[in-house]
């Protein structure tokens, strides 16, 4: 499959797969390479445009949720005083829409993580227990049972056994049954799988389910919301999830991503050195 164009507005390739919601790219001459659903995507962005191979232009689309009403729900967080100068510093920035399975394996590795750790441990599961395909090597299957010592050998930790068990919980049904739950039922049943709490399983329906209104906290994300509404004096994460809920409905795991963002660059980088993600 040759390369292909595809025009874009108000979409910033960089930003968006650098913003640590999505792990399995490589920087690839002009633009990035993503390994993903067993397809191999070269992806680069120039000027106005976006060009890829390796897939197709559905596929591109609904990976970054290129579709007009992201529009609308960029509009409505504008209409937020306090989010507007924070949506402002990052025009371009998408929530993905990633495979669940993909997603779910990922975001185990997020536990007490870093984005270069996770992305480095992603990669040494696919080579020691993944498929090979077109010369890439990609995650393995959902359900497939894999050996606790190459997952550990995957510099992994204590998530290996995490991983393997809940790779084997991961079959067709239950791929299913998470697809079309409501987000309620969707957390719980995740939070029932080994390795994932409510953050992780907030993650998962955010960046893989479509659930918008999923709003992942971590203690970066907490001091975030504490800094941008000092009067309400969030105690723990909980709290601030149950506001963002209520402040921003479906929009909220939207809004999350535009305040992870700001966190990042004005709170957690004065705190630590390493690179940190929201979903730890």
């Amino acid at each position: 499959m040759g390369e292909r164009c595809l025009i874009v507005q108000d979409f910033d390739l960089r930003l968006t797969l650098e913003s640590g919601q999505f792990f399995r790219y490589e920087e690839h001459g002009e633009g990035y390479l993503l390994l993903t659903q067993g397809k191999a995507v070269v992806i680069r962005q120039e000027d106005g445009a976006l060009c890829y191979g390796g897939a197709d232009e559905e596929f591109i689309r609904h990976l970054f949720q290129l579709v007009p009403q992201y529009d609308e729900r960029i509009a409505r967080l504008r209409a937020d005083p306090v989010l507007l100068p924070v949506v402002a510093m990052y025009p371009g920035l998408r929530v993905m829409r990633q495979d669940l399975h993909e997603a779910t394996l990922g975001f185990i590795c997020s536990s007490m993580s870093n984005i270069p750790k996770i992305r480095l441990n992603l990669r040494l599961i696919a080579q020691s227990c993944g498929r090979v395909v077109g010369g890439h090597a990609h995650l393995p299957l959902p359900g497939q049972e894999l050996d606790l010592g190459a997952v550990t050998a995957a510099k992994t930790g204590y998530r290996a056994k995490f991983l393997v068990g809940t790779n084997a919980l991961l079959t067709g049904d239950m791929l299913n049954e998470l697809s079309v739950a409501d987000y309620d039922h969707s957390h719980e049943l995740l939070k029932s799988l080994p390795g994932i709490g409510p953050k992780v399983a907030d993650c998962i329906c955010l960046f893989a389910l479509g659930h918008g209104e999923a709003f992942p906290v971590d203690v970066h994300v907490l001091r975030a919301m504490q800094a941008l509404f000092p009067h309400e004096h969030f105690s723990d994460e909980r709290r601030a999830r149950d506001f963002a809920q209520h402040r921003w409905g479906k929009d909220a795991g939207l809004a999350q991503q535009f305040i992870f963002q700001w966190a990042r660059d004005n709170l957690a980088r004065k705190v630590r050195k390493v690179e940190v993600i929201a979903c730890l």
